[in-house]
């Protein structure tokens, strides 16, 4: 009896460690698709053209279509260009964090 429990436990344990294997492998692949998707939406923003962008300036950003996105605005170029905040972040990380910085309001009551 006492036996039979303890191999119940034990496969309870290895069924739900198989579960969190299942779950981890979907979220590596769902990760994988996301990074394909912000490559292609890299070279659709024209940031993998071969050219090289300077960022001037982020002039802010917004919510659209259920994705953060900047609008950046380059260096020798006339008009800002939305550029997805995943890629914003790898390419340029500490502009982001310097928009972030100039924007952030703290509570004073704290």
């Amino acid at each position: 009896m006492v036996d039979s429990r303890r191999r119940n436990k034990e496969n309870k344990k290895e069924n739900l460690s198989t579960q969190r294997k299942e779950v981890s492998s979907k979220q590596k692949q769902a990760v994988k698709s996301e990074q394909k998707d912000s490559s292609s939406e890299l070279s659709s923003n024209g940031l993998s053209d071969g050219k090289s962008h300077q960022l001037e300036e982020i002039m802010g950003c917004t919510e659209w279509q259920g994705q953060l996105v900047f609008l950046i605005k380059w260096l020798n170029e006339p008009d800002p260009q939305v550029v997805p905040a995943a890629i914003a972040n790898i390419k340029y990380p500490q502009r982001v964090i310097e928009f972030y910085e100039k924007r952030i309001v703290w509570d004073q009551n704290m």
